[in-house]
């Protein structure tokens, strides 16, 4: 671990740079192979600042690759010489203009980045503390959460890596990381071994850590010293990994405090070694990652301990969500319609349903800076919540008004309070905003958030309308009246208004004055409103949301009187009825049944429950079927890059060479891990090029990459001028067949092949090449200057004759391809049995007349559906080039195919109970498609069922013949189909037989109770 000492505000980046060298040469001479730096390694911690000129915050981010920009690529060449990994951290500014807090690790030997990681636990606040004194954690405003996830990577070349362990597994976190679990868990997921953390902690920092101002700078420097070594400590015990810790510490700008504590921890738990000073230091240890054993295989193996059908809480959760309260005063609130009042000692933080597995998580804001009115809202909804909802209560922090009543006052409230929402708007589910107008924060959220945003102006304006014909708006002072008017003509509901009526209040008055006097302004304000003809009032302010019953109460008339009936807080909303209602659960229309002495109508006894014992069931069995079949399509694909490693791919040197072993060795540095397939070095005595060649299309192999015979003897005599000409791209060449389930083998085989083929020709540069440029052992011409310039560049070539990559519709002939014959047979036979039933042909004609009326349609008309199927395939194929032979094998095959999926759904049809068929129907379909959507090899162990189905040896076979004889499977497919087609054969008789002895049976009980017509 690299530890850096103070780095200040106006250090250079040389000076900063020189410093890195010096510490990076210190521990090469230890022998370090891996030498970790802190986060924002090449400037002072600048997310402590405000800026104010963008110009200046941007000279803090490396803009470009950090590895070859002039200002930091002489650590990566000193890391290459040195032949030193590093991970070293920064702070990025990508192409698209987003900032993140990053880190790299470097593998030197091929001179590449081998993974990149992004802070997601970004600590601290988006706007500035107002002590001037107060140290600032500002990265909330100057990153992004990190987007790359907790990934765990392999790096070659540290270790002797044998077959059963592989390569060393490493991960990264930045600084606040390390404090959560979660991070850590998902890298000991991984199996990683070693946990790699640069970090930037301030020492004494009361307002940035919450602490008490009156603890010394010595007891917090001490504590968060203590919390750093705490959570390395624990966390490399509980992953059985060791973890490597490097801090930027010292006096920044001689006031700016950070801790050092760099650590090197073993997987026990156990320091092995830590800094000793504040300054420049390295410090090194021996890692013998086969400690890590022990752990993973005893106390922290996961995959026998782990109980995850317990931590559902930790995705599906981010707040804390406490149990219920079990005080008398918060009981109290368990309570419909008890209503807490201010000289209770209670303030309501958030309120919520009866607990349930996943709560929807609402933010009531309110823009001012008043929390009375937050307090009397949340208690407001408390009785109308359902049980898996959770409505959570926010004040705007000043400069926000304490009251909202204009203009200038909807501009300041919903600055203010944006500012502090967005930040943890990915906390919530929903957001109301708890202010009776077009709010502006309405529309800001509504731009900046994706989640739903609600003002309970606009609900309560359409709820009023629902519950009556005309509504008013009692507004508070006169300067609201006007903006209620032009909110209510915002929402379109002018025409539906009586008119907004003001209280000559203030905002803030209806808590100052006597509560009877406000009612008494209010209740004179809404029965002007009701005499009007107003339905339904609404309170024009959040502030009004406890005086809604007794302003109800004031407004019922007597019974006899006839204004209309309307509901008054069946939505509980800020508005109140003015008709006759016995309580607030009363519906908006009362629908009453008129008795007279003679029964009027007589219909069927039926049930409710009844119904819903029928219904349940169903709705059961549809859920049921829908998961299974969702979850077979979706599985499908799921963690497919573990499988990966089942496919092989053929290395061919042909070469023998330096070109050859940088093949080797690129293909060692990912052989078999995650989403790269298993290379297999073939063995080239007697064979050649073109029969690897012959191989793959054969498909012995999925791929095969060849160096090709002499082409480091070529390289050889360009660069020492003997040649006159060089062809780099006659080094490497990789054969594929992509005809073989394109969609998955362009995602995997295709770019892992591609990608070896580059690492081999970055790790012939470095390794083979690197000598000869140092030492000047070159011709001066112009082809050895074009050799090594390009010294390789890998050429694909296909194992067929063909691209399948130029067939335009390659990605719907094993999908949509699928579908579409299964789906014309099962329309066909819907279609016969309708007309059979309806014209009574079933109970017509003998069963003899029906088996071969059934045989017969089960041969023609697949025939058309067939054509179709080869027609809509070959003829939107785009360059492709086909021939007869190829069209009439794939018309045949699919002919075979449409039989088969014909009689299969007859007999579904025959057997099956018509309400059960949907379901059979849709799985049977669902999966056809996932047996020819992937190959079952290099799939999970479930989808070998998919060898039942006969899509799959119908796609196989297809491939061969697109291919012209490639992947030849045919000794299996064609038998498998020609079983299929002979039992089904057998079959639907029986089927035909048991639909037309129930025809018949149900004719001959109409014919006996003298029916008309027959069967449907």
């Amino acid at each position: 671990a690299a530890q850096v000492g103070a780095v200040h505000r106006d250090a250079s980046r040389q000076t900063t740079l020189n410093r890195l060298l010096d510490l990076l040469c210190q521990a090469a001479t230890q022998g370090a192979r891996v030498v970790l730096f802190p986060e924002c390694t090449f400037t002072t911690f600048f997310p402590r600042h405000f800026f104010a000129d963008e110009a200046e915050l941007e000279s803090f981010f490396e803009h470009g690759d950090v590895t070859t920009a002039k200002e930091t690529r002489a650590i990566f060449d000193k890391a290459r010489d040195l032949n030193v990994d590093i991970c070293i951290g920064f702070a990025e500014a990508t192409d698209e203009g987003d900032h993140y807090n990053a880190c790299i690790y470097y593998h030197a030997r091929s001179g590449s980045i081998l993974s990149k990681y992004r802070k997601i636990h970004l600590p601290g606040d988006v706007d500035p503390f107002p002590e001037p004194d107060a140290v600032n954690q500002l990265e909330k405003r100057y990153f992004k959460p990190g987007n790359l996830g907790f990934k765990a990577f392999r790096v070659p070349g540290l270790t002797n890596s044998t077959p059963q362990d592989g390569e060393p597994i490493f991960g990264m976190m930045i600084c606040n990381d390390r404090r959560w679990a979660e991070a850590w868990r998902c890298l000991g997921l991984r199996g990683v071994e070693v946990v790699l953390v640069g970090f930037n902690t301030p020492g004494f920092a009361p307002q940035m850590w919450g602490a008490s101002p009156d603890v010394s700078p010595q007891d917090a420097r001490a504590e968060a010293i203590f919390h750093h070594k705490l959570v390395m400590q624990a966390h490399s015990y509980t992953n059985a990994c060791f973890s490597v810790s490097a801090a930027r510490c010292g006096l920044d700008d001689g006031k700016y405090d950070l801790v050092g504590g760099s650590t090197i921890i073993g997987p026990d738990g156990k320091i092995m070694a830590e800094s000793k000073t504040e300054d420049d230091e390295v410090i090194v240890a021996d890692c013998d990652l086969s400690r890590c054993a022990a752990g993973k295989s005893r106390t922290f193996d996961f995959a026998r301990h782990r109980r995850t059908e317990h931590y559902g809480i930790l995705t599906s959760q981010t707040g804390v969500i406490e149990p219920p309260r079990l005080s008398s005063q918060i009981s109290a609130l368990n309570n419909d319609g008890v209503v807490l009042d201010d000289s209770q000692d209670q303030c309501l933080q958030s309120a919520t349903g009866t607990t349930s597995t996943r709560q929807i998580r609402i933010l009531l804001c309110n823009p001012n800076a008043t929390p009375s009115m937050t307090h009397a809202c949340l208690e407001m909804v408390k009785s109308t919540l359902t049980p898996d909802v959770t409505v959570t209560g926010f004040t705007a922090p000043k400069p926000a008004p304490s009251a909202i009543e204009g203009g200038f006052d909807d501009v300041m409230s919903a600055a203010a309070a944006a500012r502090a929402i967005i930040p943890i708007a990915h906390q919530y589910d929903a957001f109301l905003v708890a202010c009776y107008s077009n709010h502006g924060l309405i529309k800001v959220l509504r731009e900046e958030l994706s989640q739903p945003v609600v003002g309970i102006m606009e609900a309560s304006l359409f709820a009023a309308r629902t519950l009556g014909g005309r509504f008013g708006v009692i507004a508070t002072s006169r300067r609201s009246k006007y903006t209620l008017e032009e909110s209510v003509k915002h929402y379109g509901l002018d025409p539906f208004c009586i008119g907004v009526q003001s209280c000559n209040l203030g905002v803030l008055e209806l808590e100052s004055k006597p509560e009877k006097e406000v009612l008494s302004v209010m209740c004179k304000v809404g029965k002007k409103l009701a005499d009007e003809g107003a339905d339904v009032l609404t309170l024009g302010c959040a502030g009004m949301t406890n005086m809604k019953a007794a302003v109800e109460k004031a407004l019922k008339t007597p019974p006899e009187t006839k204004r209309p009936q309307t509901m008054a807080a069946a939505m509980q909303g800020p508005y109140v009825g003015v008709g006759p209602s016995n309580n607030d659960q009363e519906p908006a229309i009362e629908m009453t049944r008129t008795l007279t002495g003679k029964k009027r109508y007589s219909g069927p006894n039926v049930s409710p429950l009844e119904m819903l014992k029928a219904l349940l069931p169903a709705a059961f069995l549809i859920m049921a079927v829908l998961w299974i079949n969702a979850s077979h399509i979706y599985g499908l694909f799921h963690h497919q890059g573990a499988y990966v490693h089942r496919a092989k791919v053929a290395l061919a040197d042909f070469d023998g060479n330096d070109f050859g072993e940088a093949l080797r060795l690129a293909a060692a540095s990912n052989n078999g891990t995650y989403g790269f397939p298993t290379f297999v070095n073939v063995d080239t005595t007697g064979s050649s090029p073109e029969q690897i060649r012959h191989d793959v299309f054969e498909g012995k192999y999925w791929a095969a990459i060849v160096a090709q015979p002499g082409a480091t003897t070529r390289f050889n005599d360009a660069v020492n001028g003997t040649a006159t000409q060089y062809d780099p791209s006659n080094v490497y060449t990789y054969y594929v067949l992509s005809a073989r389930y394109y969609t998955l083998y362009a995602s995997t085989i295709l770019t892992s092949t591609i990608t070896t083929t580059s690492v081999a020709s970055s790790i012939f540069n470095t390794e083979f090449m690197a000598a000869r440029l140092a030492d000047g052992s070159f011709s001066n011409s112009t082809t050895a200057l074009s050799a090594l310039a390009i010294p390789a560049r890998a050429v694909e070539a296909q194992a067929g004759s063909q691209d399948f990559a130029d067939l335009d519709d390659k990605a719907f002939i094993n999908t949509l391809g699928t579908v579409l014959p299964i789906l014309m047979q099962f329309f066909f036979i819907m279609a016969w049995n309708g007309i059979c039933n309806g014209m009574h042909l079933y109970a017509a004609y003998d069963l003899r007349t029906h088996i071969l009326a059934r045989l017969f349609w089960s041969t023609v008309w697949p025939i058309f559906t067939s054509l179709c199927t080869a027609g809509w395939t070959f003829a939107f194929r785009g360059s492709y080039h086909i021939d007869a032979k190829m069209f009439f094998a794939f018309w045949a095959l699919t002919w075979v195919f449409s039989m088969i999926q014909f009689d299969v759904l007859d007999i579904i049809t025959g057997f099956i109970p018509m309400a059960f068929v949907p379901f059979l129907f849709l799985t049977w379909v669902i999966f056809n498609v996932a047996a020819s959507l992937g190959p079952e090899e290099i799939l999970n162990h479930w989808y070998r069922i998919s060898y039942f189905f006969p899509s799959l040896h119908w796609y196989r076979t297809f491939i061969t013949i697109i291919t012209q004889g490639g992947v030849n499977r045919l000794y299996y497919t064609l038998p498998v189909l020609a079983a299929w087609l002979v039992l089904v054969k057998l079959l639907s008789p029986l089927a035909t037989r048991n639909r037309v002895r129930k025809a018949q049976e149900v004719y001959k009980w109409y014919n006996e109770r003298h029916a008309i017509g027959g069967p449907h």
